[in-house]
């Protein structure tokens, strides 16, 4: 993408319940559930967790 290009980005976040701290985030071009699972891939690892399988 370059500096000209203009479009919608969308942003997938993930906030603590209890906590109420933003875990994960993640921002691409396209709404889709690859967005969604990266977002809640950086929750996991911010908490300590593994994502592996």
């Amino acid at each position: 993408m370059t500096s000209t290009d203009e479009g919608p980005l969308y942003l997938a976040a993930v906030e603590g319940l209890f906590s109420r701290r933003l875990l994960g985030f993640a921002m691409s071009e396209h709404h889709d559930a690859a967005l969604t699972v990266a977002s809640l891939q950086m929750a996991v690892a911010t908490r300590g967790g593994d994502v592996g399988g």
